[in-house]
């Protein structure tokens, strides 16, 4: 599985996720957030399948910071580096 999404995710209730690649690839799946009563911070996975190809992406994101109501930022920490991430509500 790859990861990083390039393209249109929309996280749906119930843990439900559809994500639409920039080549038009339709993908579905599931979105869980974790709240870290430890560290008071927040973290997400996303995982998706494209049912045609059976193409997979997953990704989790170590910490997210809420900016406001449409937009907030997804952080993905490794050993040499920091990946940051900004989504944004598309109306």
């Amino acid at each position: 599985m790859s990861g990083y999404f390039e393209g249109t995710l929309s996280f749906r209730r119930g843990g439900r996720v559809e994500y639409i690649d920039t080549s038009g690839q339709v993908y579905t799946g599931t979105w869980e957030h974790y709240y870290h009563d430890d560290t008071e911070k927040h973290s997400l996975s996303i995982k998706v399948t494209n049912p045609t190809t059976q193409d997979g992406k997953s990704e989790y994101y170590d910490h997210i910071e809420f900016l406001d109501d449409r937009h907030f930022k997804a952080y993905v920490y490794s050993s040499f580096y920091e990946n940051i991430f900004l989504y944004q509500e598309k109306r």
